[in-house]
């Protein structure tokens, strides 16, 4: 069993492990950059929205572990969430502090900002209204 931290940000491997993960399934987020703004839109909404109705909507509504990888994802999830919730508690006093996740290609491009594949800002409006 991995010992689970809360603090420190995702080192970039720990991200594309995540990304890889998450791209291999069918259900849940589609990839990091949406995990990263759904978990800012629930950070920065109006009411706080417990854990156990959080996690089904990251995962898919029938996850299973089934390996210790997954129990090691969860872990990362887990440490992504309180790591973007402690960048925009900083927001409050340093305007610059948070920076979406969001992955280039080998050419610089982010197809994160390109529509229909606008994974953050989606994900960011399903976490504040439920609905675009």
């Amino acid at each position: 069993m991995n010992d689970f931290q809360l603090d420190g940000s995702l080192s970039e491997n720990e991200l594309d492990r995540l990304n890889a993960f998450f791209e291999s399934r069918d259900q849940g987020v589609a990839n990091v950059e949406m995990l990263d703004g759904f978990f800012a839109a629930l950070i920065c909404g109006p009411e706080i929205v417990p854990i156990s109705e959080t996690l089904p909507m990251v995962w898919g509504l029938n996850f299973e572990f089934k390996t210790e990888d997954q129990e090691t994802d969860t872990n990362l999830v887990m440490r992504h969430l309180s790591s973007v919730a402690m960048v925009l508690m900083r927001t409050l006093h340093e305007l610059d502090a948070y920076e979406p996740v969001l992955f280039e290609d080998e050419d610089g491009f982010v197809p994160a900002n390109a529509w229909p594949a606008a994974s953050w800002p989606v994900s960011k409006c399903v976490g504040t209204s439920g609905i675009c």
